[in-house]
C-alpha cells in the first residue's frame, strides 16, 4: 500500500533516524514517524505491529515535527517488553 519496505528486530530500545531529513509527522499514538529525507525520499517509521491499539503507552517520543534528524538521532525510546506483553510483534 505505502510501497517497498523491510522490517527489522531491534536490539535495543532507542530507535534512530536511519538517514538525515525532516521529522514531518509524529502520530498521536507515537508508534510512527514520517520523515522527509534531504534527498526527497519520504518514509515511515513504524515500531511494531499492531501497535496502534497500545495508545502510546511503551513509547516516548525524543524529536518534534519538523525537527531536523540525522543517523545519530534517537527518535523514540521504545518499551520493547510491553509490547511483547501486549502480545504485538516488534519488528520494526
Amino acid at each position: 500500500l505505502l510501497g517497498d519496505g523491510f522490517a527489522v528486530v531491534p536490539d535495543g530500545s532507542k530507535i534512530y533516524a536511519p538517514l538525515a531529513g525532516r521529522v514531518t509527522n509524529i502520530f498521536p499514538t507515537k508508534h510512527a514517524i514520517n520523515i522527509k529525507s534531504n534527498s526527497g525520499i519520504d518514509y515511515l517509521i513504524h515500531i511494531g505491529i499492531d501497535t496502534v491499539e497500545l495508545q502510546g503507552e511503551p513509547f516516548s517520543i525524543c524529536v518534534q515535527e519538523n525537527d531536523d534528524v540525522t543517523p545519530e538521532t534517537s527518535l523514540v525510546d521504545v518499551d520493547f517488553d510491553k509490547i511483547i506483553k501486549s502480545g504485538k510483534d516488534t519488528s520494526v
